[in-house]
C-alpha cells in the first residue's frame, strides 16, 4: 500500500478570514524555525497521512479528535504532497494497528503549542504531527508540522523513495 504525507500551508492568503485561517497563522508563527526570532513563519500548520488515494489520518484540532477522514483537497494550492512510498502488507497492518490504537482520542492542544520544548506527549491526547509520526512508526514524535515533514521525507528517502 502506498502512503503520502499531505502538509497544509494554511493561512497563506491574507484574505483568508475566520477561525481556521487565524489558527493556522498562529501555529505557523509558533512553529517557526527559530523560536527566539519573532519574525518569520513555519511553512506548514497541519499534516495528514493518506493511505493510497483514500482516507487521511490525523489529529484534528477543529473537531478535537484523532480520526480517519476523506479529504477532497478542493484547494490543492494550500497543500504540499509528499510520497512516502509503498509499504508491505505487514507494514501496512502495523500502520493501521497504530491508527486503531489512537483513533478517537482527544486533540492535544497543550502538546501542539509546547512540542518544540517537551518530551513525548501524554498519549491520551495527540496533535497532528505527533499522530502522523507515531502511526508511521517514526520518532521522536514531539515535532512541529515542519519538523514532521522533514523527518518523514528523510525517512522515505532512506527507504528508497525519491
Amino acid at each position: 500500500m502506498k502512503y503520502r504525507l499531505c502538509a497544509h500551508k494554511g493561512g497563506i492568503d491574507p484574505e483568508d478570514k475566520g477561525k481556521g485561517a487565524d489558527l493556522s497563522r498562529l501555529i505557523k508563527w509558533w512553529g517557526r524555525p527559530n523560536p527566539w526570532n519573532p519574525v518569520g513563519m513555519a511553512k506548514y500548520s497541519h499534516v495528514e497521512i493518506q493511505r493510497g488515494r483514500g482516507d487521511c489520518f490525523s489529529a484534528d484540532g477543529y473537531y478535537n479528535v484523532v480520526r480517519h477522514k476523506e479529504i477532497r483537497f478542493s484547494h490543492p494550492d494550500r497543500w504540499d504532497f509528499y510520497d512516502l512510498g509503498a509499504y508491505s502488507t505487514y507494514e501496512d497492518d502495523q500502520i493501521q494497528w497504530r491508527c486503531d490504537q489512537i483513533e478517537g482520542h482527544e486533540y492535544d492542544y497543550w502538546g501542539a503549542f509546547t512540542c518544540p520544548w517537551r518530551g513525548p506527549g501524554n498519549h491520551e491526547k495527540w496533535y497532528c504531527s505527533e499522530a502522523g509520526l507515531y502511526v508511521m512508526g517514526v520518532g521522536p514524535t514531539n515535532q512541529s508540522p515542519d519538523m514532521c515533514v522533514d523527518t518523514l521525507i528523510h525517512y522515505a528517502r532512506n527507504r528508497g523513495v525519491r
